[in-house]
């Protein structure tokens, strides 16, 4: 199956929404109590780690810009907002994902079956699944890192360019809805016993896709107690989108 980057962004969208429906259905609550569990104390503990930090972090940025850039400093406090809010929420999603591996594998499968009628094809069981996808996180955090590092210095350019620098906040909304997108699809693909390399082609040919997913959870994040339910939420709607590709 072969699409467009714009009818593919959109499918993405539409796939969150399919996937919030899901969740409302008989039978699937038991496979998103667990996920918003994990979700709700990963959430206590870095909004308490952000209100420690953000104001110092903040404060040391803006003592050291030279006198003629102070002027833009209500700039700075919204790029370096935008960059905690999407930083925490890339960190929230890492380590909720690595946590709840097995339980956000089982949601995944179980949207499977009931779009499909059958589990997803693979002759290893889910521990095993759950045991390789652990270690196949990593080579997905280098791919990522990568683009972080990336990020981050351009932020840094940005920073110092008057007038250009409102650029940082929407940069770091799209890298961390793409970072969250390519995370979740470990789910569907992981449980198809896809490694890395492969989904990572995936990721490529339906880049558009993987982005819409990614910015409607990114919207979503910001509502909240919605953004509660957003990694059962995503679970579900990042194997709605694959679904969608993978069995034409």
């Amino acid at each position: 199956m072969n699409e467009g980057f714009v009818p593919g962004f959109f499918a993405g969208i539409q796939a969150l929404v399919t996937g919030c429906g899901l969740l409302a259905e008989p039978g699937m609550r038991r496979y998103a109590i667990l996920p918003l569990i994990l979700s709700v104390l990963a959430f206590v503990v870095l909004v308490v780690l952000a209100v420690f930090f953000f104001g110092d972090l903040a404060g040391w940025v803006r003592d050291q810009l030279p006198g003629w850039l102070l002027w833009t400093v209500w700039l700075l406090w919204i790029a370096l907002a935008a960059a905690f809010v999407f930083g925490f929420y890339f960190t929230f999603t890492m380590m909720v994902g690595l946590v709840g591996l097995p339980i956000f594998m089982l949601l995944a499968n179980e949207v499977e079956r009931r779009m499909t009628g059958r589990l997803p094809e693979s002759h290893r069981g889910v521990l095993y699944l759950t045991w390789i996808g652990f270690w196949r996180q990593f080579p997905r955090f280098l791919y990522l890192g990568i683009w972080l590092a990336v990020i981050l210095v351009a932020t840094l350019v940005l920073f110092f360019i008057p007038l250009v620098n409102f650029l940082i906040a929407p940069m770091w909304f799209l890298f961390g809805s793409w970072a969250f997108s390519v995370m979740m699809s470990d789910f569907p693909l992981g449980a198809r016993d896809l490694a890395w390399p492969e989904q990572r082609a995936l990721i490529k040919r339906y880049r558009g896709r993987v982005l819409g997913l990614g910015v409607a959870s990114g919207a979503m994040a910001l509502i909240p107690v919605l953004n509660l339910i957003l990694l059962a939420a995503a679970t579900a709607g990042v194997t709605v989108a694959w679904i969608e590709v993978l069995e034409e």
